[in-house]
């Protein structure tokens, strides 16, 4: 009787990995999306602070 022997990896061991993978992906964009949502916030906060802040300056060196 002769052995076959088993080479490569099943359908189901496949598609588990690219279950797991998918999982990671979808947590990483959302993190990254929490980021990016945060990082816009501070730049809009920035651009109403900034004319307020040189006309401050301004103001302060014509005295």
């Amino acid at each position: 009787m002769r052995r076959v022997s088993k080479k490569g990896f099943t359908l189901v061991e496949v598609i588990l990995v690219i279950a797991i993978i998918v999982m990671l992906v979808a947590v990483t964009a959302i993190v990254a999306s929490n980021y990016i949502n945060k990082t816009n916030e501070v730049n809009d906060k920035a651009k109403v602070v900034e004319p307020s802040l040189s006309n401050m300056f301004q103001n302060h060196n014509k005295d």
